[in-house]
């Protein structure tokens, strides 16, 4: 989701190579995948700080500070991220108001750690008609900073959102790499839910817990944990309340998507493909004239 409030642009730049007879040409959208000699994913910073990176706890959370007045917040500084894979762009215009272009990258590394994800902020491309895709490495250069929110109003607690700009390069086409396994209880509070913020992950065990809300576009389903309703599905990957019946009491075997934020967490699925039934089965498709 793109807040109309606040965005980060930054331009992608395609890099061309001389090309070896019968091979594909690595650019986005190409029939076969292309990748560099021994998978050259570069050597600037990842994004988990686990892994020499710079993205990691909040040390300036203050639980207590809910109007956030005079927090410490980190300054803004940039950053040269090497090798990242995209994992969703946001094509959906859930308010009807261009509020797409969110791109979510994420550490290409096997098991990836917590920390590894972070999101891109209404991309402008060079050549202009250039589209990234899911599977896309990409090398990003620029500024790194903790979003503090709106100026309507900063995000409680001094919590803030991560988020990179600046100038990306395409690498090759790679693959979307397989979604982190968590628990509903892992996305129930900013602690414990910030490490996971842009990455794609699978969540086991979801209960819808209250009728979902539509509020300008914005549909958001509560799910359930063992304190209370602390985060949500919401639809700014695909049109949710058109294709799912999102039900009180229904209940998933996983539910696979996208961490966001924004004043609380969501999950954000890609397709109806995320949504797994306990018995194992798809989701049935309820569309009817849906606008994705």
């Amino acid at each position: 989701m793109t807040h109309p409030l606040r965005v980060a642009s930054f331009t992608v730049l395609f890099l061309a190579a001389p090309l070896a007879a019968g091979c594909s040409d690595g650019r986005p959208g190409s029939d076969k995948p292309g990748t560099p000699a021994m998978m050259e994913y570069g050597t600037g910073q990842h994004i988990s700080s686990k892994l020499g990176g710079f993205f990691g706890p909040a040390t300036w959370i203050q639980p207590t500070n809910q109007n956030s007045i005079d927090c410490n917040y980190p300054i803004q500084y940039n950053v040269i991220t090497t090798g990242v894979t995209v994992t969703a762009v946001d094509r959906f215009d859930e308010t009807n108001d261009g509020a797409i272009g969110s791109v979510y990258v994420q550490d290409t590394v096997p098991n990836p750690p917590v920390y590894s994800g972070m999101s891109l902020f209404e991309p402008g491309y060079s050549p202009p008609d250039l589209r990234v895709f899911p599977g896309n490495v990409l090398d990003v250069t620029g500024p790194y900073e903790e979003y503090q929110g709106p100026s309507s109003g900063s995000f409680a607690e001094c919590q803030t959102l991560p988020q990179l700009g600046g100038s990306a390069s395409f690498r090759f086409d790679g693959t979307v790499p397989e979604p982190v396994v968590i628990k509903p209880d892992d996305l129930n509070s900013y602690d414990s839910a910030r490490q996971y913020l842009g990455m794609l992950v699978k969540v086991v065990g979801v209960s819808i817990s209250g009728s979902p809300s539509s509020s300008s576009g914005r549909y958001s389903a509560p799910v359930f944990v063992d304190s209370g309703n602390a985060w949500a599905i919401s639809n700014e990957l695909f049109d949710v309340s058109c294709h799912a019946n999102l039900a009180q009491g229904e209940q998933f075997a996983s539910v696979t998507g996208i961490v966001t934020y924004f004043y609380s967490f969501q999950l954000a699925p890609r397709s109806l493909a995320d949504f797994e039934m306990p018995n194992g089965g798809a989701l049935p498709d309820m569309g009817k004239n849906c606008s994705d």
